[in-house]
Parts: structure tokens; C-alpha cells; sequence
């Protein structure tokens, strides 16, 4: 006694359906989080560019 559902021209199941809303959900939020951590290696290669400049002028502060 499973319904069915018509979908795209082609019946399938409820839990075919289910499932292709988790991997949807899934997938999406696999891009959240790759979006997040690109954005967290950015901010660390920044600091890590201030830091050498930083560092570059606190030598010729120090040497003089």
C-alpha cells in the first residue's frame, strides 16, 4: 500500500523522493562549508602577509 507520486513524467516512491531531498540538503550544505573554509584560509594568508610586513619594519625600526 505505498503511494506513489507522479514526479517528472515517471512515478516513484516516497523514499526515492526523501532521498533525493537529503542529498540535495547534503550537498548543499557540503558548499556551505567549502565556501567557509576558502573564506578562513583567505583570512589566515592575510594575517600571515600582515604579519611579514610587520615584521619587515619592525627590523629596520629596530636596526636604525
Amino acid at each position: 500500500m505505498e503511494t506513489q507520486e507522479l514526479y517528472k513524467g515517471v512515478r516513484i516512491s516516497p523514499y526515492k523522493l526523501s532521498l533525493e531531498k537529503q542529498l540535495e540538503e547534503n550537498a548543499r550544505r557540503l558548499k556551505e562549508h567549502y565556501l567557509r573554509i576558502q573564506s578562513q584560509i583567505k583570512e589566515k594568508e592575510q594575517l600571515k602577509k600582515e604579519q611579514q610586513k610587520q615584521e619587515a619594519t619592525s627590523f629596520v625600526c629596530d636596526w636604525q
